[in-house]
């Protein structure tokens, strides 16, 4: 009987609704950019292949954004209404921008503002798994709620219109107050002297490098495969977002991470089959589901080694940056070619070498201390 009491309790956010919804912000910005990509072509005349170029300006500005706050910047809410409000302006001036160069300039801008703002969601939960699991389920969110209004957006009135939507969006984040976990100032900025941290950053890149170079081509598979529609294909992409939203409300506390980067190096073989229409639906789901299992897992993994809990977040946040970012490129000759079976196959190796390395780190620091307790002592 009180099963739909522990439901409502369970969807209660943890975190403050102005943090939330100001990381939202900045997951909508990489939500329009494919939508976007085709209409910035045609506005300015450019081949598709160079508008993809604001893509690239993003997400090395979300990258830069986040190594540097790691190592310079403490979270705070001052610091939060700073991206917020570098957002607003960024994408007014991209909504009126008259050449592509500075549009581009701006998007890497805009890149800054979101990463950011999403560092500080990230470090300022990332030592509570509740709160952590919240700013998690932003990005399916995002995804789930993002795309069908923003592509209706772009088609209605172009990307202008679309990024004057996404600065109105971040002026009302603005406007609500947001609420951190009391964060000391530390006197000094020291990173932790633990390599097995380091391990874990290049297994996040590799994460999303080789789920990357899948994922972005996941529309022509399902379209050269199974003739596969926009719409069927949206669909399909919504079920990938909802599952990754279940798992951000789940995390099963007693499974590790290495075992949802296995779940993700099947479901990303899986989807590139032709075998049938449903597996590439139910590689989808499988996929999302892990990949919100796996990464905050690897964040507490990270945050467990750490001189502070928000110490490594930016670089895990740039590393998968970055990982997403090589991706597509990794991927570009195979999808070119039509191979997918080996272009699945090529990142399910690669996942499962991520996994591995997580793997290892998670049994070679059982029983031992953490850095803090003798930081000047490098620790595997």
């Amino acid at each position: 009987m009180y099963a739909p009491l522990r439901l409502v309790y369970g969807l209660r956010p943890h975190a403050s609704i102005g943090l939330l919804l100001a990381a939202l912000t900045a997951t909508f910005m990489f939500v329009l950019t494919p939508f976007a990509i085709p209409d910035v072509a045609a506005d300015f005349d450019i081949a598709v292949g160079t508008a993809g170029l604001i893509s690239t300006a993003q997400v090395g500005g979300f990258g830069l954004a986040n190594v540097f706050a790691g190592r310079r910047l403490t979270p705070s809410a001052g610091l939060l209404r700073t991206g917020i409000g570098a957002l607003v302006v960024v994408d007014v001036l991209s909504a009126l921008a008259p050449t592509f160069v500075l549009l581009a300039s701006l998007r890497f801008a805009a890149g800054m503002g979101a990463g950011l703002v999403t560092w500080v969601a990230w470090a300022d939960s990332v030592h509570e798994r509740r709160r952590l699991a919240d700013v998690a389920a932003v990005g399916p969110v995002g995804a789930i709620a993002g795309a069908p209004i923003l592509g209706a957006l772009v088609q209605a009135g172009g990307f202008r219109l679309s990024y004057a939507v996404l600065a109105a969006t971040a002026a009302a984040a603005l406007l609500i107050p947001q609420s951190l976990t009391a964060v000391a100032a530390p006197t000094r900025r020291r990173v932790s002297p633990s390599r097995s941290n380091l391990i874990l950053l290049g297994a996040l890149l590799l994460f999303t490098l080789a789920g990357s170079s899948v994922y972005i081509y996941s529309a022509q598979i399902a379209q050269d495969n199974f003739g596969m529609g926009p719409l069927a294909v949206s669909f399909a992409f919504s079920v990938n977002a909802a599952a990754g939203l279940a798992a951000t409300r789940l995390q099963l506390p007693r499974t590790g991470a290495a075992l949802w980067i296995g779940v993700v190096a099947v479901s990303v073989f899986t989807i590139t089959t032709d075998v049938h229409p449903v597996l590439f639906y139910a590689g989808l789901v499988g996929w999302g589901f892990g990949f919100w299992m796996a990464v905050p897992k690897v964040l507490r993994m990270l945050a467990e080694r750490s001189l502070s809990p928000d110490e490594r977040v930016g670089d895990a946040q740039a590393g998968m940056a970055f990982g997403r970012a090589g991706g597509p490129v990794l991927g570009a000759p195979l999808a070119t070619a039509g191979a997918f079976v080996a272009l699945g196959g090529t990142a399910a190796i690669l996942l499962v070498a991520c996994g591995l390395l997580v793997f290892g780190v998670q049994r070679y620091r059982t029983g031992r201390d953490e850095p803090a307790v003798q930081p000047q002592v490098w620790r595997l």
